[in-house]
């Protein structure tokens, strides 16, 4: 197990950042930008970031759980994963709530963007007669978010509101789950970005965040 931090960034590595931390050192961090902030710490790396995923050094820093404000999230050297420099296409599926089976990633992407959308769409429509229906997700939505969005991520799951054509009834249910997320990550950020644009029409970071940014 490699505990050097130099050597870690130097290689080729997975941070997967786990548990949230209030010991945040007291010190400045040994990298700090545009709100990302990383510190080398005894037993592993603590990071604050605005993003779920991006590179640094030659590895990848990948957060479990939703990112904001001044939250600080811990990776030790026992949890650091080799990595790759690119997530080979088309590699792997996750499960997305509307689909029966496993979906390839790439054609996830397209499913998601959908449904995210269609998402938007009718709860522009929402008004005072719409009744919501209070499932597990839509109440501890509520209770945290304290209104309705388009969709949420709440303890790294992708939640999405589904109304019915009328909206007459709304509720939250399950899209993604928080280790299906954390793969869709990992494939959006290894592709090509020229071929990317050409397949969606839409860039990468667009899609990150709309993902990132739907409930704002």
């Amino acid at each position: 197990m490699l505990t050097n931090h130099h050597a870690i960034l130097a290689g080729v590595f997975t941070l997967r950042f786990k548990h949230a931390t209030k010991l945040k050192p007291n010190r400045q961090p040994d990298f700090k930008e545009n709100g990302l902030k990383i510190w080398h710490v005894e037993n592993g790396f603590i990071c604050i970031s605005p993003k779920r995923s991006f590179p640094y050094g030659n590895c990848r820093f990948i957060f479990t759980y939703p990112v904001a404000g001044d939250i600080a999230y811990l990776c030790t050297f026992e949890e650091i994963e080799p990595g790759s420099y690119r997530t080979p296409r088309n590699s792997g599926s996750v499960q997305i709530a509307t689909n029966k089976n496993p979906v390839p990633l790439r054609s996830a992407i397209g499913i998601i963007y959908k449904e995210l959308n269609k998402a938007i769409k009718y709860h522009s429509r929402i008004n005072e007669h719409t009744k919501v229906l209070h499932n597990y997700a839509t109440n501890s939505i509520l209770s945290e978010r304290g209104k309705l969005s388009p969709a949420y991520m709440y303890n790294g799951v992708l939640y999405v509101l589904y109304v019915d054509y009328k909206c007459l009834r709304a509720e939250y249910k399950e899209l993604v789950s928080k280790d299906d997320i954390v793969k869709l990550y990992e494939f959006v950020n290894g592709q090509n970005s020229a071929k990317w644009n050409l397949s969606f029409g839409f860039t990468q970071e667009y899609f990150m965040n709309l993902i990132e940014n739907i409930d704002k």
